[in-house]
């Protein structure tokens, strides 16, 4: 039969003992949600990632926007957006659907600092 915690905790120690980024690390230390608490008193950091495409060999992150859900209830004043810089140079297709342009995309912070931030938000 499938374990969640057993699996989980499999994981954490592996992400633990492989990883030497402090950030990581520090996430990884806290934990997982306790799997039987209820959805009602959970804590969710809801994420929307624009990408320059679906290739994850090839495509890079441009764009995060994240909000909270705390108690059922969606945290608006704790939403936040943030533009992610790449060398990567847009296409057409990219501008078209996301809006986003080399000039705007360049202004973003870089990949390694948002993934420490979101990892300190979650």
């Amino acid at each position: 039969m499938f374990n969640w915690f057993d699996k989980n905790q499999r994981w954490l120690k592996k992400g633990l003992k492989q990883s030497k980024d402090k950030v990581f690390r520090e996430y990884l230390l806290n934990g997982l949600a306790d799997i039987n608490q209820s959805i009602y008193d959970s804590h969710f950091l809801v994420l929307d990632f624009e990408t320059t495409g679906l290739d994850i060999n090839k495509d890079h992150i441009i764009s995060a926007g994240f909000t909270e859900i705390r108690n059922n209830r969606i945290l608006l004043n704790k939403s936040e957006h943030h533009l992610v810089s790449t060398k990567l140079k847009l296409t057409s297709e990219n501008v078209g659907i996301h809006h986003l342009t080399d000039d705007v995309v360049a202004q973003g912070m870089q990949i390694k600092q948002l993934m420490e931030y979101l990892l300190t938000k979650m």
